[in-house]
This record gives C-alpha cells, sequence and structure tokens, in this order.
C-alpha cells in the first residue's frame, strides 16, 4: 500500500465512512504493522485537535482552492503559511501560540488531504514488475508484471475495479457492496473470494467462494476449482485444480531450501517493499525454509532472517531496505 493509500485509509477510519465490516478490517491492518499504528497514532492526535473556537473558522473547500492556486501560480512555502495564519487569531503568551501550531497542523491535514482525494478520482497502477497492494476495504491484489488496474470508480459503497493483464483478488466480504472486476469483454462480481483473473487468456480461475462471469450474452456462476473461459459469445466452465496453477507469486509466503535472492523476491511482491542487496554473484548455496509466513508483518519476516543469517539492514523509507551483511551457514 502507497503512502498516500495509507492515509486515505486513516482518513476514511476518523471521519467515519468505513461499514462496520470495513472497520474490522481496518482495525486488524492497523494492528497488524508497529508502522502502521505509529503512522495512525500520529494522524489521530492530530485530528483530535479541537480546531472550533468563536474566533476562527475553517471552510476546506477554500482552503483546497486557495492552496491549489498558490501551487498553480509557484507561490513561494512562506506565502501559503502567512495565508493560512492571517486567518488565525493573534495572541501572545506560550499557551495561545501553542495552540495555534496544533490548528495550522489540522488544517495542513486537512488540506493534504483534500489534494489527496482529488488527485485520486483517477486512480490507475501499472505494474512494471509484479506486485501485491491492499486496497482500502482490506481486498488483496497480486499484479503480474505489465498488468494495470484501474481504480476510478473504487469507493464508499462502490468497489469497481478495471483490470488489464492478470490478476490475483483476495476479497474482503461485503454485502452490501459487491466487488466487480471488469476487464476485455466479460465482468466478474463477487462478495468474497479468491480467484484469479487474465484478460490475455480470457480465463477465470477460482480457489475459494464464488463469483458469477457474464459477457455480453451470457452469465455463468464458477465455484472453487473451476475454471471459466469466455469467447465473444459464450463461456464455458470446466474442472480445474487450483493448486495445479503456476503463479508468479508466493502465495503462503512459504519456502523450501529456497535460495535466499529468490526469497527476497518474494518478500518484495508480497510486501510491496523494494530490497537492495549486497553484490554476490550467487546465491544458492544460501537457502530459508520456513512454513507460511503470510500471516506476519514484514518486520516480523525480517525478524526471522535475522536470526537465521545474522542479517543486518537499515530502512531507507516505508517502501526501501537496504541489506548491507547476509551471513550465509
Amino acid at each position: 500500500m502507497l503512502y498516500s493509500d495509507k492515509i486515505k485509509y486513516i482518513h476514511q477510519y476518523l471521519s467515519g465512512e468505513l461499514t462496520p465490516e470495513e472497520m474490522r478490517s481496518f482495525i486488524a491492518w492497523k494492528d497488524g504493522d508497529i508502522q502502521h499504528t505509529l503512522l495512525f497514532n500520529q494522524i489521530r492526535d492530530i485530528w483530535s485537535v479541537e480546531v472550533t473556537t468563536p474566533q476562527f473558522h475553517f471552510d476546506a473547500n477554500k482552503a483546497f482552492l486557495k492552496h491549489k492556486a498558490l501551487i498553480d501560480n509557484e507561490k513561494s512555502i512562506p506565502e501559503v503559511k502567512e495565508a493560512i495564519i492571517k486567518k488565525l487569531p493573534l495572541h501572545t503568551t506560550k499557551v495561545n501560540w501553542f495552540l495555534r501550531i496544533k490548528y495550522i497542523a489540522a488544517i495542513l491535514v486537512l488540506v493534504i488531504g483534500a489534494l489527496f482525494i482529488f488527485e485520486n478520482r483517477n486512480t490507475a497502477i501499472s505494474s512494471e514488475e509484479p506486485m501485491m497492494m491492499v486496497l482500502s476495504d482490506g481486498s488483496k491484489v497480486w499484479l503480474e508484471k505489465n498488468a494495470s488496474l484501474d481504480m476510478t470508480d473504487f469507493g464508499k459503497g462502490s468497489r469497481k475495479l478495471s483490470l488489464q493483464g492478470k490478476g490475483y483478488f483476495e476479497v474482503t466480504p461485503d454485502k452490501n457492496a459487491p466487488f466487480t472486476v471488469s476487464t476485455d469483454g466479460f465482468e466478474i462480481k463477487v462478495l468474497g473470494t479468491k480467484f484469479i483473473v487474465n484478460s490475455d487468456d480470457k480465463k477465470v480461475n477460482v480457489k475459494e467462494g464464488k463469483v458469477e462471469v457474464s459477457n455480453a450474452t451470457k452469465k455463468v456462476f464458477v465455484t472453487a476449482d473451476q475454471q471459466a473461459s469466455v469467447s465473444q459469445n459464450e463461456i464455458n466452465v470446466a474442472q480445474a485444480d487450483f493448486d495445479g496453477l503456476t503463479l508468479w507469486f508466493n502465495e503462503n509466503l512459504e519456502f523450501n531450501n529456497t535460495p535466499f535472492d529468490v526469497v527476497i523476491h518474494d518478500l518484495e511482491v508480497f510486501y510491496n517493499t523494494k530490497f537492495i542487496l549486497p553484490s554476490r554473484k550467487d546465491w544458492t548455496a544460501c537457502t530459508f525454509t520456513s512454513g507460511p509466513l503470510k500471516t506476519n508483518t514484514i518486520d516480523q519476516v525480517l525478524t526471522m532472517l535475522k536470526l537465521t543469517y545474522d542479517l543486518e539492514y537499515t530502512r531507507q523509507n516505508d517502501n526501501n531496505i537496504k541489506i548491507s551483511k547476509v551471513k550465509c551457514k
């Protein structure tokens, strides 16, 4: 999940926009990663600041338009600050100055939030490499290399996506908002399940649950271990063992004497994180074995690797980790 997506997710929770099911998914997301918890606490603290006083009124729409106009005219940051501060009451005591700083912080959060919502009305992701992403409802999507996902119509009360290429979906159930994936010539509807859509081959493979696949002339239901093949006027359903499929990612994040560089590649895809490895020509003798790790956070997995390889690493940012030492046994 991109940093901006995390901000939006927290904003939806704090503003009460999530359904009860989405609320449960959010809590699991927040508590499942210490970085998510820290980010939530920071934004919650700013959010909780009281900004309504007899002397102060904030118009989010006007603030957004003014902020956008300043950016368009290449105004400097000090001028933005001055434009905001002029709306605040003047105080001379230290206590009131501190409150004033908190007002500014709250305003900036709201303005940034408005900009973010504006910019994400037309959100599309193109994957130059395999990647995994978590949607705002908690659903997960794994995109194959060169796939693209359009989320323009994905939001509260509507979970519509458009896919080009190949994607694997783990959908969070929500009876009030069916999950829909549209692609070349056909559409998939689902409440909660796991399935693969391949727009190139026009196939849908279901691992769990049931989906509805439809084109211009026909509609069928596809259940676990079945495959739907779509043509212009027909949809054929046949048995197809999902576990027999060759996936482009490590679904359960499970390893069996797997070379270290392959382990790192799978972690990159699963956690949408970029790793920088130290120089080494061959990692085949440096292997790792584990049970399924998909329920673990990236930090928990890194702790396991640290114990195994005496690993040393630094976080350059949320999605970039540099490994400086790997001691193979």
